[in-house]
């Protein structure tokens, strides 16, 4: 299916054009808040959907802001090829359900075929490939989960963790250091991002 362009927020905080008026590039779509979305992507409901600039979300991801609650992903952030976020779910007393909004902090990286159903995934967070992280889980800052982890419903993950596992489990513990070297790191990715699509732009002309 082709990419619904995502609600995107320029760096002021105010909503940027429809990715329709912006300047679409081999592959991908470049929003004026410099945001990349593949064209493989699918990003659905895309009003609920804010993507607040200079992010990636990867071929075959999938984002759902139409599922009656909204999806906020951070500056600087990857969503990996083939990955889902998909806003939790929570039981009422009266036995409804309702969706809880999602958060992705700056600076985090989602890997590959991983499904996010968490609350809330906070800045500088590294995910690896085939991760799942359920239901209203919620971790922290400068985290990092190991490839092909599986988070239970309701977790909740301390600040400078490493998890993995099935369920997963604190297994160590990231240095201070991560909180200046992850930014540092998805910074030096996007700029390398940026000028791969130019190069290849170039050498399509």
């Amino acid at each position: 299916a082709q990419p619904i362009a995502a609600t995107m927020v320029d760096e002021d905080g105010a909503p940027s054009q429809p990715a329709e008026q912006l300047e679409a590039e081999e592959g991908y779509i470049k929003t004026a808040a410099n945001n990349y979305v593949s064209r493989s992507a699918s990003i659905h409901g895309s009003r609920h959907v804010e993507i607040r600039g200079k992010s990636v979300v990867r071929p075959g991801a999938v984002v759902r802001g139409d599922l009656g609650a909204p999806v906020r992903v951070g500056r600087y952030c990857r969503v990996g090829d083939r990955s889902v976020l998909r806003p939790p779910s929570a039981s009422l007393p009266d036995g409804t359900e309702r969706r809880l909004p999602q958060s992705i902090g700056n600076h985090t990286s989602i890997g590959r075929d991983c499904v996010v159903e968490a609350a809330a995934v906070g800045f500088s967070v590294l995910v690896g490939d085939g991760c799942v992280l359920g239901k209203r889980s919620v971790i922290k800052d400068c985290c990092r989960i190991e490839p092909g982890t599986v988070l239970a419903p309701d977790a909740v993950v301390p600040p400078f963790s490493i998890v993995s596992g099935s369920p997963g489990r604190v297994v160590g513990e990231m240095p201070e250091s991560a909180a200046a070297e992850i930014p540092d790191r998805s910074l030096g990715e996007y700029a390398a991002f940026v000028k791969e699509r130019r190069e290849e732009e170039l050498s399509a002309r």
